[in-house]
């Protein structure tokens, strides 16, 4: 005598017991936010990094969206306003960031993505001693020395002033560089004005109370669905004791879990023609 148990379950029954299930554990409850959190960012000179940044290690939730450290080659890249930075450096006890656009520091002046070097004010503003320079593009040629030529684009000038010389009919681009105004004329050919570019500049960012007293109480800050600060708590040295009569599935049994019901249902839709899952007992 057969000992296996006969179940017809159509496709659809078995996906909406699958969701039933799920929602009542969902999976993204597997994630501990306070251990990923306590992680800090490391990328090639990039180290000791928190909140409020992410990425390479340290899930969504350990920072403000954002604010994501892209590590890549052992360089960190961070993008504000459609432009693509590197950083330098990072001082958490100053909470200062150093940056690098990009497209200058790895094409020089002549390789521009031509957007404004715009700041993210809900979270950055410039370290003093900076200045914005203008670079105008499309120029024609003149006898005017703060002109550099570049292949395809034309000639570039380089004022601290909006006015420009009359002879560009380009875009703009706009940079901050260490010092004054009046200091421009000091770097106005080619190689000199791309090592400055290419030496950053420097912003920072506020001290965030909430994360601060988060420190102080030995958690871990994130960032919550609303886009706020939170504290993460240490779990407890011992686990609560559970309840008599319930059960809950460990992270690694609801991936388990999930892959086998996943399975099914692609064998099940896949092949319209099976409708029946057999069962046996488990053996004594």
């Amino acid at each position: 005598m057969n000992s296996g148990f006969l179940f017809r379950y159509p496709p659809l029954v078995i996906f909406f017991i699958t969701i039933l299930v799920f929602v009542q554990i969902p999976v993204f409850l597997c994630y501990d936010l306070y251990a990923s959190c306590n992680n800090k960012y490391h990328c090639g000179d990039i180290a000791n990094v928190d909140y409020p940044f992410w990425g390479a290690g340290r899930v969504r939730g350990c920072g403000k969206p954002d604010l994501f450290l892209n590590c890549t080659r052992n360089i960190t890249l961070i993008e504000m306003r459609n432009v693509t930075y590197r950083v330098l450096s990072v001082n958490m006890t100053t909470r200062s960031l150093k940056i690098a656009r990009e497209d200058y520091y790895s094409g020089g002046i002549c390789s521009p993505k031509f957007v404004n070097t715009t700041l993210d004010s809900n979270f950055f503003v410039y370290s003093s001693g900076y200045a914005n320079i203008m670079l105008v593009y499309g120029c024609l040629p003149s006898t005017t020395p703060k002109l550099f030529s570049c292949q395809g684009i034309g000639s570039v000038y380089i004022a601290a002033e909006v006015n420009d010389p009359g002879i560009c009919k380009g875009p703009t681009v706009f940079v901050p560089v260490p010092g004054t105004p009046t200091m421009i004329g000091d770097i106005w050919n080619v190689s000199k004005m791309e090592e400055v570019l290419r030496e950053g500049f420097e912003v920072n960012w506020e001290e965030d109370k909430s994360c601060s007293d988060c420190i102080q109480s030995n958690g871990v800050c994130g960032n919550d669905d609303t886009n706020q600060t939170t504290c993460f708590s240490a779990p407890p040295t011992e686990a609560p004791q559970k309840p008599q009569g319930t059960y809950k599935f460990p992270c690694q049994q609801k991936l388990v879990l999930i892959n086998v019901v996943s399975s099914v249902f692609t064998h099940y839709f896949h092949n319209p023609d099976h409708h029946h899952i057999i069962f046996k007992p488990l053996p004594d």
